[in-house]
């Protein structure tokens, strides 16, 4: 995330350098925000299979 905001403009404040995230790969997959600066990601259903996580779907 550190070279994303080095890549912004220094122009911009924090929040709004959140706010323009978009794809960002972390940790529970790609994440962007939206413009109330909520967080957006992809569901994912999992189920537990011979003590391993699957997708369920």
């Amino acid at each position: 995330m550190k070279a994303h905001f080095i890549a912004m403009d220094k122009n911009i404040d924090t929040k709004d350098a959140i706010y323009r995230i978009e794809n960002f790969n972390g940790l529970l997959g790609k994440l962007s925000f939206d413009k109330n600066g909520d967080v957006v990601l992809p569901i994912q259903i999992k189920t537990v299979k011979n003590n391993k996580f699957l997708k369920y779907l």
